[in-house]
């Protein structure tokens, strides 16, 4: 998954230096919509399969409690994508990690610390996808 994860960055960042400062409303829609989607799907898929792997080979994150790892990975995940959204003024990375973290809160309902660090940001993720896309339609932070 690693791999995958390096060959979409590599991908979605030349397609944006392709496309240039102001791509066309056709070049954003069918090219770059459809990479960002899933580079951002991979990214956020890719803590979760880590934590996997590490449990499988008998990490427990101690001493701090699953619920908290999970929080904490939340908050990476987030930071990870608000960076991507920021340099490339892509709005839809942080909808996918909304998406995510919505399912989150559904399956673990029980969970208090998820629920409000998943709600949260959420929230957030949406404050980032809203301001990328009217407030800095430019691309002034790209390469």
């Amino acid at each position: 998954m690693i791999t995958l994860l390096v060959t979409l960055s590599l991908i979605y960042q030349r397609l944006w230096a392709a496309a240039g400062p102001q791509p066309s409303a056709k070049v954003r829609w069918t090219l770059l919509a459809p990479i960002s989607l899933y580079l951002a799907w991979i990214c956020v898929a890719t803590i979760p399969n880590i934590s996997a792997l590490l449990l499988t080979h008998g990490w427990d994150g101690a001493p701090l409690s699953g619920p908290l790892w999970a929080a904490i990975m939340m908050l990476v995940a987030a930071g990870i994508i608000t960076a991507l959204a920021m340099r490339f003024a892509d709005g839809i990375a942080p909808l996918v990690l909304g998406w995510a973290l919505i399912g989150i809160v559904i399956k673990f309902p029980e969970q208090t610390l998820m629920r409000w660090v998943g709600i949260s940001l959420t929230v957030v993720m949406l404050g980032i996808a809203f301001a990328v896309r009217f407030r800095w339609p430019s691309r002034a932070l790209a390469v």
